[in-house]
């Protein structure tokens, strides 16, 4: 299954990289939310996922629920 983060990022056409600046946090971070089961942001970079791309979200059909649970309803 792909991750909710992963969805986003594609519908915002942002690579991993891209992704890691706008939020700051680091390529392999993204990588290891998208990838590893049980990886997670803290929660202030959840909130800035939904703020900066709710268009993307939306898009996605990718609620901020989804995201914390690190999957799609």
């Amino acid at each position: 299954m792909t991750h909710p983060l992963k969805l986003v990022r594609r519908a915002a056409g942002l690579t991993q990289a891209e992704l890691g600046l706008e939020l700051g946090v680091t390529e392999s971070r993204v990588c290891q939310v998208e990838t590893r089961p049980g990886a997670s942001f803290r929660p202030e970079v959840w909130v800035t996922v939904a703020e900066t791309f709710p268009r993307e979200m939306k898009r996605a059909k990718v609620t901020l629920k989804d995201l914390l649970r690190g999957e799609c309803a």
